[in-house]
Formats: C-alpha cells, sequence, structure tokens
C-alpha cells in the first residue's frame, strides 16, 4: 500500500514538474533586469523546493515500511533517522554557504546568485533521496 501511494505520489508529481519547468524556462526567457531575475531564481528554487518536499515525503514513507526484523535493511532505519534530523537545518545550512560562496556579495546580482546556488544545492539532495527511496523500495 506505501509503495502504491509512492508511485501515486511520483506520477502526480512529474505532471506538476513538466508544467513547472516551461514556466520556468518562460519566465528565463522573457526577463530582462536584474529583478526579474530574481523573481525567475526565486521561482526556480520553489520548484525545486517543492519536489525536496515531495522526494522527503517518498523516502520517508519507504523507509517507515521497514520492519524491525528485517536485518538487511537495518541501514535504511538509520537514514531514516538522518533525514529526518536534518530536514529541518538543510535549507538555512545551503542559505549560508551559498551567501559565502556568492562573487556578488551586495551586489545587485547577489540574490540570483544566492538562490541558483540554493536550487542547484536542493536539486543534489532531491536526487540522493530519490535514490535512497528507489533503492530501498526495490530491494523487497
Amino acid at each position: 500500500m506505501k509503495f502504491t501511494f509512492a508511485i501515486l505520489l511520483a506520477s502526480l508529481s512529474l505532471s506538476v514538474a513538466a508544467e513547472a519547468r516551461y514556466s520556468s524556462k518562460r519566465c528565463w526567457d522573457n526577463a530582462k533586469n536584474t529583478m526579474e531575475f530574481n523573481v525567475c531564481a526565486s521561482t526556480d528554487y520553489q520548484i525545486a523546493k517543492d519536489k525536496l518536499e515531495r522526494a522527503t515525503k517518498n523516502v520517508v514513507t519507504v523507509l517507515s515500511a521497514i520492519k524491525e526484523d528485517d536485518y538487511e535493511k537495518a541501514g535504511g532505519r538509520m537514514v531514516l533517522e538522518s533525514i529526518k534530523r536534518s530536514a529541518t537545518t538543510f535549507e538555512t545550512t545551503i542559505q549560508d554557504d551559498c551567501v559565502m560562496e556568492s562573487e556578488m556579495i551586495g551586489g545587485t546580482g547577489m540574490s540570483a546568485e544566492v538562490l541558483g546556488c540554493q536550487t542547484k544545492a536542493t536539486k543534489k539532495r532531491t536526487s540522493k533521496l530519490n535514490s535512497l527511496a528507489k533503492e530501498y523500495s526495490d530491494t523487497e
């Protein structure tokens, strides 16, 4: 049942993701100034955050289904606890890291640059969580 829910959630997110990609591309194609670039960067980051939230829910569902006596998947229970702990600090940590790495400190393009960095880090984490969910759901 939980695995079926995970598949349904993934298929729904594909159609939402396709619409969001189209919207994001249209935003960047029409952006003409720094304020518009910042809006597009913010949109991309929000899309990435939404995907991360869905991926987190999916991997938590998959890992929560691991039975206590399943020693082959015992690592999954430890990963689950780590994911739960780190979810609350991830956004703050990447924001701090991206601000520190910015080459435009105080410049008008800094917001877009920081948001781009955050988007990239969020997509990377999403990919890792999706891989974990697949790994633990495939070993049934």
